[in-house]
């Protein structure tokens, strides 16, 4: 009698603890205390750092080199043999800038301030860093991610880099329906730019009918303008560039990317021109308004 009741006791047991189980998690199951934080807080507000190469000379100046991508147009013929098809292909590029001291500011990891004197010794060689897109210190959420002796840069009283984004005047043509009837020329840049940002032009050459021999395309850069960078196949003299195009074949398209920087504000008028065979062909122009970061003007437009 006695081992049928204990029996009876260990079903009754077996039952309540099935039964309770799927109310009664492990310890391991219980869901981690809240922390109070929102997962938008735990996230960072400002822009990511970009990468480049810095290095500083003895009076604290900085070279920086950057990687930046330009869109230069290339043509292929249509498998008719009656149309061209035109399209951009990213191109990508290295640019040099410099700045002084004062245009400087250094931080580590650690959101503190570098000093000249320590910033000096740890850019004696070209080294990785990282710049912020806004000109401001790098929110503190992305600098968890980097290591302990990162660096970061913020360009100071300069044009945020984010607006770097190029504004093409005329949307670029996917299909060219027939060959163009004579040789045309169109440069487009942006129309307002600031002080020491560099403007990218944009030039496309169509030729017409007739096989243009020994052509090239001259340039002429204002005063108070400087180039940013030639290319193996550009020589300057006298504030006038000269590409050489080689010949053009009927229907041909080339197109060439100018990168110039404005170093006073003013209105300023870029002149380019085709020639062959030593001849002045056709010449086109544009105009670039710039002005200093302090301007209401450069609100973009509605």
């Amino acid at each position: 009698m006695r081992r049928k009741c204990v029996g009876i006791a260990t079903l009754l047991l077996i039952g309540v603890a099935l039964f309770a189980a799927p109310f009664c998690g492990s310890v391991g199951s219980q869901p981690a205390p809240s922390s109070g934080k929102t997962a938008a807080s735990k996230l960072p507000i400002g822009p990511a750092p970009y990468q480049a190469l810095a290095i500083a000379d003895r009076n604290g100046n900085v070279t920086m080199k950057v990687m930046a991508m330009s869109y230069v147009m290339r043509s292929v013929p249509d498998p008719d043999a009656k149309n061209v098809l035109n399209y951009y292909e990213p191109t990508p590029r290295l640019l040099t800038k410099q700045y002084t001291a004062e245009q400087i500011q250094v931080h580590g990891r650690d959101g503190k301030t570098i000093d000249a004197k320590r910033l000096r010794k740890l850019l004696r060689d070209e080294v990785p860093v990282l710049v912020s897109m806004d000109g401001k210190p790098v929110d503190p959420l992305h600098l968890r991610l980097y290591r302990d002796d990162a660096l970061f840069l913020v360009l100071v009283n300069q044009p945020p880099q984010i607006s770097r984004v190029p504004q093409i005047d005329v949307a670029p043509q996917l299909v060219v329906p027939e060959m163009a009837r004579e040789l045309t020329v169109v440069i487009s840049g942006l129309k307002r730019n600031l002080v020491g940002l560099e403007c990218t032009y944009f030039i496309t050459i169509t030729n017409g009918p007739t096989k243009l021999r020994n052509a090239a395309l001259y340039a002429w850069v204002p005063e108070k303008m400087h180039l940013s960078q030639l290319n193996d196949d550009k020589s300057s003299a006298d504030r006038r560039i000269m590409v050489s195009l080689g010949d053009l074949e009927p229907g041909a398209i080339r197109s060439e990317v100018l990168n110039l920087t404005a170093t006073e504000k003013g209105d300023y008028r870029i002149k380019i021109a085709i020639y062959s065979d030593k001849e002045m062909r056709k010449e086109a122009e544009t105009r670039t308004t710039v002005v200093d970061d302090a301007s209401p003007k450069l609100a973009p437009p509605k």
